[in-house]
């Protein structure tokens, strides 16, 4: 085992081809993705880690442990949100609850996501909440 299978996106279990499968980048997180491609926003993935270049062989610094998996943005709500995508009965990392104090003190929305529906629904949510903030 190396250092970087206990990183949270190297999480991987063997599928029945041998195989080194993710599930919860390919069960929770490709499907937000995509339908956040269908619905025109923006979403970009951070990732976690150091990666090797391909040219020159150097290390480059990826995202610090904890920080979330999406990055969404709404303007037509004015407001970025954050989401962590988790498999159904999972909770946050101790560093994920961290990065959550300074996402909520920065005023970002979040969304902890087990699925394309939760996130659909938490979405609407906050999309009604920034149109009517009297009512919230």
């Amino acid at each position: 085992m190396t250092r970087f299978t206990q990183l949270p996106w190297a999480r991987q279990v063997r599928q029945g081809s041998g195989a080194l499968k993710n599930w919860e980048t390919s069960e929770v997180m490709e499907p937000i993705r995509a339908v956040c491609r269908r619905l025109h926003l923006r979403c970009e993935r951070n990732n976690t880690g150091v990666a090797r270049g391909l040219k020159n062989q150097g290390v480059m610094r990826l995202h610090t442990a904890g920080t979330w998996d999406l990055t969404v943005y709404l303007p037509d709500s004015g407001c970025v949100v954050m989401v962590e995508c988790k498999m159904p009965g999972e909770g946050l990392e101790p560093d994920q609850v961290e990065w959550a104090k300074v996402y909520r003190a920065c005023g970002l929305e979040m969304i902890v996501a087990t699925s394309v529906q939760q996130f659909l629904v938490a979405l609407e949510e906050i999309r009604q909440r920034r149109r009517d903030p009297i009512g919230a």
